[in-house]
């Protein structure tokens, strides 16, 4: 066996006990419930299913949101770590090593995105149980690598956290504006407390975030009595996407509102008249 070979074995090995001692004691330090950890509950929660902003954990049992809530704030600190996570050089070296040799495999992990995306789904479904933290997750709302996720957690703890999420939304760097709205249109309807400050971006310069909060105002379906009169506006746009958007969102009212039923057959009237026109 030539020397390499056996260094990287003996790396690997060395690193694998290293890894098993470490997931050990975390294992030892996490909250439970049922006999079953903190992070065995989190395996269960599928990343796969469409996001759920609406405080439940979509396509995963009661139970898992019962057993979250039930381990309460002692968990949220480990949540926030997992929320902030990247992929670090040791999960990159481990990864290297895995490639190298078949011997001896490393447990690695869940990369940093399926981490992130547990952390979050299981964050919404605690909602108010971590209003504690509200001071650690505001900072996050101004990192554009985590202020989607941060902005569907603030929303599903409540009332106490929407004055950071709208004053974030008045934040001069536009990328900072994007993803907090699109946080907010993955709560859909919760953010309905929202909708005035949505509707004054309506006027934004940022032509980007304008055609965001248009989008986000169709999602959340919500105070038709001055939304649809905002958005019907914008169907007088020379903006294709300015116009575009503002017909969905106006369709996604749906019956909900006859009045934005009665914009959308004046819409479609005058497109078919221009059509015949053409």
């Amino acid at each position: 066996m030539k020397t390499t070979t056996k260094v990287w074995l003996g790396a690997s090995a060395l690193l694998a006990l290293v890894v098993a001692l470490i997931c050990c004691k975390i294992k030892t330090a996490e909250p439970s419930y049922q006999g079953k950890s903190l992070s065995e509950w989190m395996e269960e929660i599928d990343t796969d299913a469409v996001f759920n902003g609406n405080g439940e954990l979509s396509s995963t049992n009661k139970e898992i949101a019962t057993a979250l809530r039930a381990m309460g704030t002692n968990s949220v600190p480990i949540l926030l770590g997992q929320l902030e996570l990247s992929d670090s050089k040791i999960h990159d070296w481990i990864e290297e090593l895995n490639r190298r040799q078949k011997i001896v495999k490393i447990p690695i992990g869940a990369d940093a995105w399926k981490s992130k995306a547990k952390a979050t789904r299981a964050l919404v479904a605690l909602g108010p149980t971590a209003k504690p933290f509200i001071s650690q997750l505001v900072p996050l709302l101004y990192d554009t690598n985590k202020s989607i996720r941060a902005t569907a957690v603030l929303v599903a703890i409540g009332p106490e956290a929407y004055p950071a999420i709208l004053t974030a939304l008045q934040h001069t760097n536009s990328n900072i504006r994007y993803h907090v709205l699109w946080g907010m249109g993955w709560c859909r309807e919760k953010c309905a407390f929202a909708v005035p400050s949505l509707i004054s971006m309506l006027n934004d310069q940022d032509i980007t975030a304008q055609n965001i909060a248009i989008q986000v105002l169709g999602r959340i379906k919500s105070e038709p009595d001055i939304t649809i009169p905002a958005l019907n506006k914008l169907l007088s746009s020379s903006d294709p996407a300015i116009f575009f958007n503002a017909a969905k969102a106006l369709e996604a009212f749906g019956t909900n509102s006859t009045a934005a039923l009665l914009v959308l057959q004046q819409y479609q009237a005058q497109s078919g008249l221009a059509a015949c026109r053409t």
